[in-house]
């Protein structure tokens, strides 16, 4: 089996620890196959001279045949300009990790359903806990809906880990902050990560 980790809006000037603990956990994290950059500006912040992007045109454009996907691709607007912090344009990945970027919770899921089949976990990191990481089309409350309404051809855990998120103040977060009480619904394991338990529609 493997993993998918969703990097959201890690933009420039983003917490430089959180970047670092990003990189460094999915480096160590062997079951993490794909890295996947989502960020969201007025454009989409992913530079075409990226290898996140051209991975990307190749499999939501060139290489499929399904229209709607290809269409969504062709007609988004790219942020021909840096939009993306400067670590994570660096060979940072192991060789075995394929770089790819994605702006939709189809693209996530066609990934998942049709390119690498064997993904059981996905990973949320970045920046805005309780805006961008929830909220944004790629965050895990899209995810989890997807899951809910059983659109993966297998049921994915959904993961997190505090160090490598930041808050809307560009701090990293606490863990109190994803534990609030005990009735929260995520949930720490015994190696750091912090899973979601609840699986619902919203």
């Amino acid at each position: 089996m493997s993993s998918i980790a969703i990097l959201i809006d890690c933009w420039p000037g983003t917490n430089l620890n959180a970047i670092k603990n990003i990189k460094q956990y999915c480096v160590d994290n062997t079951s993490i196959k794909t890295i996947c950059l989502s960020s969201y500006n007025s454009k989409i912040t992913v530079s075409p001279d990226q290898p996140y992007w051209n991975n990307s045109n190749h499999l939501f454009n060139k290489e499929t045949k399904w229209r709607h996907l290809k269409k969504e691709w062709c007609d988004a607007e790219f942020d021909k300009g840096d939009g993306t912090a400067p670590e994570l344009l660096e060979d940072w990945r192991r060789p075995d990790q394929l770089l790819i970027c994605a702006f939709s919770s189809l693209q996530i899921l066609y990934y998942c359903n049709f390119v690498d089949r064997h993904i059981d976990k996905i990973y949320f990191f970045g920046a805005a806990w309780d805006v961008c990481i929830r909220n944004k089309p790629t965050g895990w409350m899209e995810i989890n809906a997807l899951n809910y309404h059983k659109l993966f051809h297998t049921r994915k855990t959904l993961l997190t880990r505090p160090e490598c998120v930041c808050d809307t103040e560009n701090k990293l977060i606490n863990a109190n902050v994803l534990m609030p009480a005990e009735d929260s619904d995520w949930h720490q394991l015994t190696n750091g990560d912090y899973y979601l338990s609840k699986t619902n529609g919203r």
